[in-house]
């Protein structure tokens, strides 16, 4: 049916208010949700990963005294974890309490209630590289609804994955070091994956082990098993894991430094934390502090993976920043002599070379360490 002029004079009126609607309304209001702060590391570490590099074969200097020494950081943010930090403007003239969610796409799952005017959310032991969604809601007291607001993707920076688990000292994830070995079939280096070996200090016998501390290693790193590198004398009624009496568990006494090389007890330890791997289960291994046996068996496990040098260096050396540790030949904690003497007694061209000789010694065969690589490795 056509038009008449009364019709076409009230579509005009409808327009018209339209219109004027669209020009009232107020302005969408802008969260700005942001990352800022993106690093895992913390400055002094950021740092040192980035400014340090050591010569193959000579073990007569150490450049992590600066580091170690800078009044700039005081202690314990020599050693302490970094938070990832998202902002974001709150709209408390609409909203009277906010939810902030990280999640990935594994099921992590982190949900933080926040107040009307709040603007921050901190948040731990993020992977590094890994895409997570931050999805911001308000409640709106007027229609008693929780609204989405704005969401954002992000990905952590850096590379050192430390580990704030209240209690326990020292933790950090083995991932993020590169193979000089191991090549994908473009020629990139494959990495070390996050998430699967932690190395640590004791979770036990001078503390106990807080209920929150517990959810962060079961729930949040989700440890599924403890290798206990510690003696019987450390071990004095201890006879299974703090996570639990039937947790998956083993302790041997383990050997550090130069003696390991002559020593069978790191490659039984590497076969346990294998069949562990091998049923899914994500690692701890540990001694006391995590630095002395604990670094020696970082250093045989990144050598099977194909990690230079330079690197296994730098990553024993990063427990410096929770108690002094040197890789000068000749030093209390002799990290150099370790080298040299894997060097003397398995005449490999490089320390890579000599951490396979070694579990090869000691029975571990080369289908068990290519397994482990098939692991460990992306």
């Amino acid at each position: 049916m056509p038009f008449n002029h009364k019709s076409i004079v009230t579509l005009i009126a409808i327009v018209c208010i339209l219109a004027g609607c669209e020009k009232t309304a107020p302005s969408k209001f802008n969260y700005d949700l942001r990352v800022a702060q993106p690093l895992v590391e913390n400055e002094i570490v950021h740092a040192y990963m980035a400014e340090v590099t050591y010569t193959n074969g000579d073990y007569t200097y150490t450049r992590i005294k600066p580091y170690y020494d800078s009044e700039e950081y005081s202690s314990p943010a020599k050693f302490a974890p970094r938070q990832i930090i998202i902002k974001w403007n709150p709209n408390p003239a609409k909203y009277s309490g906010q939810t902030i969610t990280i999640t990935d796409d594994e099921g992590f799952t982190d949900e933080c209630h926040v107040a009307s005017y709040g603007s921050t959310r901190s948040i731990y032991n993020l992977i590094p590289g890994k895409k997570y969604r931050a999805v911001l809601k308000g409640f709106n007291p007027n229609t008693h609804k929780t609204d989405s607001l704005t969401s954002i993707t992000f990905s952590p920076e850096g590379q050192v994955r430390m580990i704030n688990v209240p209690g326990i000292n020292n933790v950090r994830d083995m991932g993020g070091w590169k193979s000089a070995v191991y090549k994908h079939e473009d020629g990139s280096p494959m990495t070390i994956r996050y998430g699967r070996l932690y190395r640590g200090g004791e979770l036990d016998r001078k503390q106990t082990l807080s209920a929150s501390s517990r959810d962060i290693l079961l729930k949040d790193l989700k440890i599924g098993a403890d290798a206990d590198f510690r003696n019987s004398t450390e071990c004095a009624n201890i006879s299974c894991s703090a996570l639990g009496a039937d947790f998956p568990y083993q302790r041997i006494s383990t050997s550090m430094y130069a003696s390991s090389a002559s020593s069978d007890t790191h490659a039984r330890d590497f076969k346990w934390i294998l069949e562990r791997l091998r049923e899914g289960k994500n690692v701890y291994y540990h001694c006391v502090a995590g630095a002395d046996r604990t670094g020696t068996m970082g250093y045989l496990m990144e050598g099977v993976l194909g990690v230079c040098e330079n690197d296994q260096c730098k990553d024993w050396e990063l427990t410096c920043f929770y108690s002094w540790r040197s890789r000068v030949y000749g030093e209390k904690y002799d990290f150099g002599t370790m080298i040299k003497t894997y060097f003397e007694k398995y005449k490999g061209e490089t320390t890579a070379d000599n951490c396979v000789a070694y579990f090869k010694k000691y029975g571990i065969t080369d289908e068990e360490l290519e397994e482990f690589r098939s692991i460990m490795l992306e």
